[in-house]
């Protein structure tokens, strides 16, 4: 079953953070904002993106946070946009 999860982080090294977002791309994860992500991954592969990321950040100065909200406090959160 997947596991909703949302990846925020603040990556400061501008190619760290474009190999980080490319490495959360590869994983199916759909950008919300510059830094923040969601992904649907089973737990495996939750833990392979997570082991990735850990490997990259091992490179520079940052800080990533994975949240995982529950269905119900996830169909809480008020999305405003306007974005076409």
């Amino acid at each position: 079953m997947p596991i909703l999860s949302l990846i925020v982080y603040d990556i400061s090294d501008d190619d760290i953070r474009t190999e980080m977002r490319e490495i959360i791309k590869d994983f199916g994860g759909e950008k919300l904002q510059f830094s923040v992500y969601q992904v649907y991954l089973p737990k495996q592969k939750l833990i392979d993106l997570q082991e990735a990321l850990l490997d990259l950040l091992q490179k520079t100065n940052g800080v990533i946070h994975f949240l995982y909200p529950c269905k119900n406090c996830y169909n809480k959160i008020i999305h405003i946009t306007n974005r076409l």
